[in-house]
């Protein structure tokens, strides 16, 4: 037993030293031992935080990469929206500043609400109401009233005098909205046609097509302005870009 209490003693002592008042201490791990020690965890924390911001470096440039794509398309849109604004028209009618006595807006019928709505906005920002005639254009195509009476009723509650306005309430397509309304602008010394951009170009490309004469007096409309309801361009530019690919498989 005394063998063996020595041993565990021996190996005890191996260990532990006396402190200056006497107590058993473990021995201090010298500066070399340490270090060698906390080294491996060191590098490991190094790591991490070099993968880290090598992450959120690749995400960051994935993001800008993102919002430059997305910023140049949205310029692209607007770009490509203004163009068709100052398209199909004279020469002299690229100014949507000048106003005639006696000259017609042609707004184009909608079903929806919130576009025939917007379609009269547009036309009444585009001359002097007390100035103008506004010839409603569309037939009941989807509901019991005609386009042409929803919106001379809401351009009636925008202020548009009742005597100003004329309705043309059969048409059902474009061209016809083009067609059936060219007796309603033979006299007018200027024609402005009310409609989201390129939907009004369109229209006047049929008027050119149908009666030269009057597109001669074609004046350009404010159905642009910039960044107008945010991404709604884009919407219009891809429904029109998808519309004539589908004509042209037809």
């Amino acid at each position: 037993m005394a063998c063996g209490n020595g041993v565990a003693a021996h190996k005890r002592n191996s260990h532990m030293y006396l402190d200056a008042r006497g107590r058993e201490s473990a021995p201090s791990l010298s500066n070399s031992t340490r270090t060698s020690l906390q080294a491996p965890a060191r590098n490991t924390f190094v790591e991490l935080d070099a993968t880290t911001r090598e992450h959120n470096g690749a995400m960051g440039n994935w993001t800008r990469c993102i919002g430059v794509t997305v910023g140049a398309a949205l310029a692209w849109c607007e770009w490509k929206t203004w163009r068709a604004s100052r398209d199909a028209l004279p020469v002299d009618g690229i100014d949507p500043r000048q106003v005639r006595d006696g000259e017609a807006v042609l707004v184009l019928g909608c079903p929806r609400p919130r576009l025939y709505r917007w379609r009269v906005r547009i036309a009444l920002r585009s001359t002097e109401p007390s100035r103008a005639r506004f010839v409603f254009s569309g037939g009941a195509v989807r509901s019991e009233l005609s386009e042409a009476q929803m919106m001379a009723d809401y351009a009636e509650s925008l202020g548009v005098p009742a005597a100003n306005i004329i309705l043309e309430d059969q048409s059902r397509t474009t061209v016809e909205n083009v067609t059936n309304s060219i007796p309603l602008l033979a006299d007018a010394p200027a024609i402005k046609i009310a409609s989201n951009t390129f939907h009004a170009r369109r229209a006047r490309r049929i008027l050119r097509d149908e009666s030269p004469e009057l597109a001669a007096r074609l004046v350009r409309t404010r159905d642009y302005i910039p960044g107008e309801w945010g991404p709604l361009h884009l919407m219009m530019l891809v429904h029109e870009a998808l519309r004539a690919l589908v004509r042209r498989k037809l």
